[in-house]
């Protein structure tokens, strides 16, 4: 109304300061969130970038992003160490710097970027507090797996050339029982990680994107995925599949904001269960059952610990993925198709909810 049209003078002059013009003061306002923390977390190094093209997408489609950058603790960086008591709580403290921007700039929709462990459910919990709004979260992608390169015979013999993120902490252990030797360990904890980009395995961080995948709050076959072209130290060029997904998720929100299609509607007590099969089906991480929880917490959806067994006691696991299996999550099953492989294998065997939105 005309009232609130003046009570915002202020408001706008600040908004035509940072360059809008008259015609965008009616174009939606999307939040695009990325958690970053620069060269302390590998995982979202690669987060400015991303959500510079979102950024572009949203202006490409009509409307003005806002840019906000919550904090990230690294529980790769800070395993072992007192800094790992910061973790869980940085989880939270993202979920709460999403929400302040959110709320204190009315934006009309949000897009979060989750990597690592906590800035997963740290970047959905926000979405699902408020249940009748729009939002979408995209993951960042996996890393490459790293390589020995023929330099460890000893861990060769045992493991084999290819290493991942729970390489050095097999190597503490091979080490400490005399199956390698210094140098080996040296070179292990040197090559594990072979870029940018979070753990491709299945421990929390690709174990949540698959599940976000299948709860449907995620773009379709986004969860498996390079989150750079080649392998490699330092920030590598962003791939094009994690580029793609990141102006997909745009497309998306606009269609949910066009057709009234809310968080709450997709996010339910059957998608979730949808989530939990899935991370069971994989052999996904243990700290799911931590996020999956406050994240039906936080969207008012009734589940406990128990509704975990009683979902894990009928689904198999299918799959043979590290770090129980020998396959990474964001190499090798993207290679064969992606999730969607997954889902309609479990929606097959009558495993899945068909008719939850996505």
């Amino acid at each position: 109304g005309e009232k609130s049209w003046l009570k915002r003078t202020g408001t706008r002059s600040f908004m035509f300061m940072s360059g809008a013009s008259s015609e965008d003061l009616s174009k939606p306002v999307i939040l695009i969130a990325a958690p970053y923390a620069g060269d302390a977390a590998t995982c979202n190094q690669h987060f400015v970038l991303l959500a510079e093209e979102v950024k572009l997408e949203v202006e490409r489609q009509g409307g003005i992003g806002y840019l906000t950058y919550p904090p990230v603790i690294s529980d790769g960086v800070t395993m072992g160490n007192i800094g790992m008591r910061y973790s869980l709580p940085s989880r939270d403290l993202i979920a709460d710097n999403i929400e302040l921007m959110a709320e204190g700039y009315r934006v009309d929709g949000i897009i979060t970027l989750g990597g690592c462990d906590k800035t997963q459910p740290g970047a959905v919990i926000p979405l699902v507090r408020n249940s009748s709004g729009y939002g979408i979260t995209v993951y960042g992608g996996g890393r490459h797996p790293g390589s020995t390169d023929g330099k460890c015979p000893k861990w060769e013999g045992q493991f084999g050339s290819e290493l991942s993120s729970g390489s050095p902490y097999e190597a503490q252990g091979a080490f400490a029982s005399g199956l390698i030797d210094i140098e080996e360990l040296d070179v292990i904890e040197k090559r594990c990680l072979g870029s940018t980009g979070a753990c491709g395995e299945m421990f929390t961080a690709s174990s949540m994107a698959a599940c976000f995948e299948a709860m449907g709050i995620s773009p379709p076959n986004s969860s498996c995925g390079l989150a750079v072209k080649e392998a490699g130290v330092g920030l590598g060029e962003v791939s094009e599949d994690r580029i793609n997904h990141c102006k997909k998720s745009v497309y998306l929100l606009m269609d949910m904001m066009r057709n009234k299609v809310t968080v709450g509607d997709i996010v339910t007590r059957k998608s979730i269960e949808n989530g939990i099969t899935v991370v069971y089906a994989l052999g996904g991480s243990t700290n799911a059952i931590l996020h999956i929880l406050a994240i039906a917490h936080e969207a008012e959806i009734e589940l406990t610990v128990d509704d975990f067994e009683k979902i894990g006691s009928r689904v198999p696991l299918i799959s043979r993925l590290k770090p129980h299996g020998r396959y990474t999550y964001s190499h090798h099953l993207k290679e064969i198709g992606g999730l969607p492989v997954v889902l309609g294998l479990l929606l097959d065997a009558g495993l899945l909810h068909g008719d939850c939105i996505t």
